[in-house]
C-alpha cells in the first residue's frame, strides 16, 4: 500500500489507492481503532469491496453480539464517503 500520495500511480490497484485514502489519512485516524472486544462489534461492507474479506475474518474472530452488514453495491471507498 503506497504511505504517501506521490506513491500513487494510474497502475496502483484501486484497493491500496483506497486504503491510502482511508488509513494514511486524518479520516481514517482514531485512538481506539484497535480495541474492539469486549464491545458489540458492527462492521459494514460493501459487497464489491476488495477488503471486505478483513471486515467478515474481523466479525469471525470477535465476541458476541457481532455482525456484518453488506451494503449491495458499494465498494470500501463508497462507504468511508459516507462515513
Amino acid at each position: 500500500m503506497p504511505m504517501s500520495a506521490e506513491e500513487i500511480t494510474k497502475d496502483t490497484p484501486e484497493l491500496y489507492r483506497e486504503g491510502y485514502d482511508y488509513y494514511c489519512t486524518p479520516q481514517g485516524q482514531h485512538p481506539n481503532a484497535e480495541s474492539i472486544s469486549p464491545w458489540p462489534l458492527l462492521m459494514i461492507a460493501g459487497s464489491e469491496a476488495d477488503a471486505r474479506y478483513f471486515s467478515e475474518e474481523a466479525v469471525a474472530q470477535a465476541n458476541e453480539p457481532k455482525e456484518v452488514f453488506v451494503v449491495d453495491g458499494a465498494t470500501h471507498k463508497a462507504l468511508v464517503r459516507l462515513a
